[in-house]
């Protein structure tokens, strides 16, 4: 039940980002939970989001936390082209250290989203802890 709600989490995320992409949106607000925030803060870190704000709401007698971010764009054009969902629950692809280091010479300047023992990370970073993981997502 736990992997549905990761992955869900973060396809939620990777649609709004590709949502906000295609509609040229200078700010989206989404539901935060952890593996929103994981997700969010790699795109941050990689250079993909401009920022983001996190802050909530009282909606009845609860108070729902959102995260509100803007993506990277120079002269009206986005940093990148799009951010493709990977792995389903249905469908899981992992790649070993060694398979990693082959499918890097073939990805130019995309970058893989690697869910590993360390967390979220890019395939740059499973490459230096000699480590593989499941593939989350491609950035183009």
């Amino acid at each position: 039940m736990s992997s549905t709600i990761y992955y869900n989490a973060i396809s939620y995320t990777i649609n709004h980002v590709n949502l906000s992409l295609g509609s040229k949106c200078p700010q989206t607000t989404i539901i935060h939970t952890k593996n929103t925030h994981k997700v969010i803060y790699l795109l941050y870190k990689l250079g993909c989001i401009n920022n983001f704000v996190l802050h909530s709401k009282v909606k009845g007698r609860r108070l729902q936390k959102y995260v509100t971010f803007s993506i990277f764009f120079f002269k009206n054009t986005p940093f990148f082209k799009s951010l493709r969902l990977v792995s389903s629950p249905s469908k899981k692809h992992t790649v070993t250290y060694s398979g990693l280091r082959i499918i890097q010479q073939s990805l130019g300047a995309s970058v893989l989203l690697i869910s590993s023992v360390h967390g979220l990370i890019t395939h740059e970073k499973a490459l230096k802890l000699k480590i593989g993981g499941l593939i989350v997502a491609v950035l183009n």
